[in-house]
């Protein structure tokens, strides 16, 4: 079936090719200028493989003279239309707009919008998915805005009781379109509880990747565990997807956004990545998201790094960034670099900082000539690169200037966590930055111990044992490092502070290696060190086998040294 689908893609080419030009010159009358859906794009490829060959449009008569009628507002005709004829009216318009204008395609457009909403409440869902099509083949990145498209998705419940399977999946496609939208979410779980277990056996891959993208694209998480579990499975057992991007990420996306992802999973990836040798499909856009998978397992697989982060460097020093008109689906986009620069750094992998820091800023600096500034992802750009130990002096200039901190507290909640940590270390690790820069320090957020503590039942055991320890004054929970909420304990004696105790466990650590501290982790022992107060790191090898009198003797002797 998977083999089927590119054939079935390839003759189709042809006929999108045909269409492509009148689609492009549409789509400018219509000021829009997002990338047309051919088969170059993940939606376009969706649709052909939608629009199959049962799907011909039985009605080919020429429409011209009812579409110059419709653009001199004169409808009494369309009532005696089929559906098939209303929807060649669509096709028609596409065309002869060549000759018209911008008005006229809105006015026609909108007419046939009003004839489809007044005829949607006896339509069959066939030919509700007619008229849709329709729509998409003249405004593909508008049709949300059109009337039938809201009430022909809103009618979902009457329509799912009688929709077949493949209509089904049709539906989950159209609401997809609309981006995280809460009423989309509700729409497109009722479409996925008609999705039983015989239901899944039958799914095309085609099929899955398309509820794939529709939940990710309007945020929605599966309840249905074995959905999930046919994503994993369509996966492992379908590795040439390896070789063709854009299936793999839509479904990479899905088991991120659930946080499904194993350790088997990622391991069968990284194998297949290396045995088939499939980096030279990836975009940096694809090598991202695959990074990202790796990240939010935490999960750290050193070869595959090495081969993925010196080429996302070298691919970064060669970029070109267009202006604000240009929408390509191959051009690299602040998101793409906040989302590489983001999993490396949380993964605190070995990177070269020197190349890396040149590759960005000339990155950037591109951005900001283009007046391509967007602050919250900037501010957690540069937050990630100084994790890895890079000072693009210039970039940190120009970004946090006093204008632009005051608009990220008013406006980007979202970066306020990231903007902060970033001013917290430039004041520790760079003192004379924080002054050039004329920043001031943030108070501490409030931390939650207790819930962190569950988490961490060695580190309990650390603390409780030290506040039973006659050796020290006391003992304190700690977030030493101001908005970098990780705990570690502070230890007393002779009413000053002695040395910080930081655990090197389960909670801070990356997965496959041994007492490898994550991103952020290594950021804080960094801070600390620059601290006149000693530290002490501890790891679940040293001290999980101990019991309580050990572990305070070993705690006991190691105070005493760094003390």
């Amino acid at each position: 079936m998977y083999i089927n689908f590119f054939v079935s893609t390839i003759k189709s080419v042809k006929l999108m090719k045909l269409q492509c030009n009148v689609r492009n010159y549409t789509k400018t009358l219509l000021g829009d200028s997002i990338t047309p859906l051919t088969e170059n794009t993940l939606l376009g490829r969706m649709l052909v493989y939608l629009n199959n060959a049962n799907d011909k449009r039985s009605s080919q008569l020429d429409g011209s003279s009812t579409v110059d009628s419709l653009i001199h507002g004169k409808t009494s005709n369309l009532h005696n239309l089929n559906v098939d004829q209303i929807a060649n009216l669509f096709y028609t318009a596409s065309v002869s707009v060549l000759s018209q204008n911008k008005q006229h395609l809105r006015k026609v457009l909108d007419k046939l919008d009003v004839e489809c909403c007044l005829r949607l409440t006896n339509m069959e869902p066939n030919n509700i998915l007619k008229l849709l099509s329709a729509f998409m083949h003249v405004v593909p990145n508008r049709i949300t805005e059109y009337k039938f498209y809201n009430y022909a998705t809103d009618d979902i419940d009457r329509c799912l009781e009688v929709c077949s399977k493949q209509e089904i999946i049709k539906f989950i496609f159209y609401i997809g379109l609309q981006k995280k939208m809460k009423k989309a979410q509700v729409i497109l779980r009722k479409c996925l509880r008609t999705v039983n277990q015989q239901y899944l056996e039958r799914l095309t891959v085609e099929d899955l990747c398309i509820i794939c993208n529709s939940t990710y694209r309007t945020n929605t998480k599966f309840t249905n565990a074995n959905l999930l579990e046919k994503v994993k499975q369509t996966l492992n057992e379908n590795l040439s997807l390896l070789k063709d991007p854009a299936l793999l990420i839509t479904l990479i996306k899905t088991i991120k956004h659930n946080n499904y992802q194993d350790e088997d999973l990622l391991t069968t990836i990284s194998c297949t990545i290396f045995f088939n040798k499939t980096l030279q499909y990836y975009t940096f856009t694809a090598i991202c998201h695959l990074l990202s998978l790796y990240s939010e397992y935490l999960y750290y697989d050193e070869e595959l790094f090495n081969l993925f982060i010196p080429h996302c460097i070298q691919l970064l020093q060669g970029a070109i960034i267009r202006s604000h008109t240009a929408h390509l689906t191959e051009h690299m986009r602040t998101k793409d670099v906040k989302i590489f620069l983001s999993s490396i750094s949380r993964l605190n992998c070995v990177v070269d900082s020197e190349a890396l820091e040149k590759a960005v800023t000339a990155n950037l600096q591109q951005r900001i000539t283009l007046d391509k500034i967007e602050l919250d992802q900037f501010i957690e750009i540069l937050l990630c690169m100084w994790m890895l130990k890079c000072r693009p002096y210039d970039l940190l200039t120009s970004v946090l200037t006093s204008q632009n901190i005051a608009i990220v507290y008013q406006k980007h909640p979202r970066a306020v966590q990231h903007l902060n940590l970033l001013i917290s270390s430039i004041q520790t690790e760079d003192p004379d930055l924080f002054s050039r820069l004329h920043l001031q320090s943030i108070p501490s957020d409030f931390v939650n111990y207790e819930l962190q503590m569950k988490s961490r039942p060695l580190l309990q055991k650390i603390y409780d044992a030290l506040k039973s320890s006659t050796s020290v004054d006391r003992v304190e929970l700690a977030a030493q490092v101001p908005h970098l909420n990780i705990v570690g304990l502070t230890v007393f004696k002779n009413d000053q502070k002695a040395v910080n105790i930081e655990l090197l466990d389960g909670y801070c650590c990356v997965k496959n290696q041994d007492c490898h501290p994550n991103g952020y982790m290594q950021l804080k022992l960094r801070i600390l060190e620059e601290d006149t107060v000693a530290v002490i790191t501890v790891t679940e090898k040293d001290i999980g086998h101990m019991d309580t009198f050990e572990l305070c003797e070993f705690l006991s002797d190691e105070i005493d040294l760094m003390a």
